[in-house]
């Protein structure tokens, strides 16, 4: 642990260095690259027996070095960070499934806080990234930047209610939470303007339907069966009334800016 801290204290040294010197925008990156990986790997060889301390302290990490990131010239230390987000989420789903299934309550277990803290560390490394002018800010745009903490938010949400208080309960929550992820990011995609996130919750939705033909014909409750069905249904037309009216709206500004 001392030595993988110290290495990191050396990258991080060497990469103030290259700083000073013309031209060593990819020497400088590798060395904050290194700084990076490193540094996660000191976190998680301290904090492993701790599994909330292990996602604080790499979600700590991670914003950091985001901060440190986002005014360099070349990429390459992005993909130090974006290793640090998915040994986040990881070690998120792993301690999430790690739960008796059944005999939880979604989202009030410590396996929900580290989820929390996920979620929290990667919105704070997005908003830190994003006040900087370097080539990682420009890769990682607001639209990767907003879609990474949509997909992190309805991973979580997913493993919450997919063992949720018995099967039959389980698979209704499932479908409809799907449906109601494809619809919120269609609503999303359509507020902050980004084209993608819209495709995404369109695809949700989708899926959503798919998986409720497939798997709620196994419910045992009627009433639960009948709900699924017609829940799915509302969130589908939703999203289909939401996307076309995006993709309307997005329609008429193109034909009002080319007069």
């Amino acid at each position: 642990g001392c030595a993988l801290a110290i290495w990191t204290a050396m990258g991080l040294s060497t990469w103030q260095l290259e700083h000073r010197r013309s031209g060593a925008g990819v020497r400088a990156g590798g060395h904050l690259l290194s700084a990076t990986l490193l540094g996660g790997g000191t976190v998680a060889f301290l904090l492993y027996p701790l599994p909330l301390g292990l996602i604080a302290g790499l979600a700590g990490w991670a914003v950091v070095c985001s901060g440190l990131m986002r005014d360099e010239e070349h990429w390459l230390p992005l993909t130090g960070l974006g290793a640090l987000v998915v040994a986040m989420v990881l070690s998120m789903l792993d301690q999430l499934d790690s739960r008796w299934a059944y005999h939880y309550t979604p989202f009030a277990t410590r396996s929900s806080a580290s989820a929390l803290v996920v979620a929290l560390g990667v919105g704070a490394a997005g908003w830190a990234m994003g006040s900087g002018r370097g080539r990682p800010a420009l890769v990682a745009g607001r639209g990767v930047r907003i879609g990474t903490l949509v997909g992190v938010l309805i991973l979580w949400g997913r493993m919450e209610v997919a063992h949720a208080f018995s099967p039959d309960i389980a698979a209704f929550l499932l479908s409809t939470y799907y449906a109601a992820c494809g619809v919120g990011s269609i609503v999303a995609g359509r507020r902050l303007g980004v084209a993608r996130l819209r495709m995404a919750g369109l695809g949700l939705a989708v899926y959503a339907a798919v998986k409720a033909i497939v798997t709620v014909t196994d419910i045992g409750s009627i009433p639960l069966r009948v709900g699924a069905y017609g829940a799915v249904g509302v969130f589908l037309l939703g999203a289909g009334y939401l996307y076309r009216g995006a993709r309307t709206y997005s329609f008429v500004g193109v034909e009002e800016g080319s007069r």
